[in-house]
Formats: structure tokens, C-alpha cells, sequence
């Protein structure tokens, strides 16, 4: 997968500017990844195995991914660990349920 990355602070600018459903669905696109191509990048760096429709649900905000889809996602976007929690736990955003399913 070959893209070209936001500096880190853009990334920061871009993850406390939006919630983590939006922030997803804009920068999986940013990137130029199909949410199928997104979900074999975290399956290939040690996320559950998952599919598209699962990134679907992310982006939708009807689940969040667990710890280890959160970890691999991030190595798989280059996206620091911390900054992709910021915005999962923003003040403003609804609780919602989490991705503890394997697929």
C-alpha cells in the first residue's frame, strides 16, 4: 500500500476537529483505500480478522474497534496509537458499543 502520510500534526488537527467515525471514513478516503483494502491492512498487522463490512460499522459509528483492531489499524494508517484514542473518547461523543466480534 503505497500513500502519501499527513504530518503528525495534521493527523492531531484532523482527529480533535472531527469524531472518530468521520475522521475514519475521511482519511481511509484520504488514503485511497476501499474499506475492504482497510480491514486486510489490520487483518495483515494483527487485528482480528475482519471485513469490509465490519470498517463499514466503524465508519457508521454503530461499533468502535476493539484494543488489538484499534492497535493494527493505526500501524496499517501510520496514525499514532494515542491519537486515534483522543478522538474515540472525545467528551462529545455518544457511547456506542464495542467491536469485541471476531468478524
Amino acid at each position: 500500500m503505497s500513500h502519501t502520510i499527513s504530518s503528525p500534526s495534521d493527523v492531531r488537527l484532523a482527529l480533535a476537529a472531527g469524531r472518530f467515525p468521520t475522521w475514519l471514513r475521511n482519511y481511509r478516503q484520504t488514503l485511497g483505500l476501499t474499506q475492504d483494502q482497510l480491514a486486510a491492512a489490520i487483518n495483515a498487522k494483527g487485528g482480528n480478522v475482519i471485513n469490509g463490512s465490519v470498517i463499514c460499522h466503524w465508519e457508521t459509528g454503530s461499533r468502535r474497534p476493539n484494543g488489538m483492531n484499534l492497535i493494527a489499524m493505526c500501524i496499517a494508517m501510520e496514525v499514532s496509537i494515542v491519537d486515534a484514542q483522543q478522538v474515540l473518547m472525545a467528551e462529545h461523543e455518544e457511547p456506542l458499543t464495542s467491536d469485541n466480534q471476531p468478524g
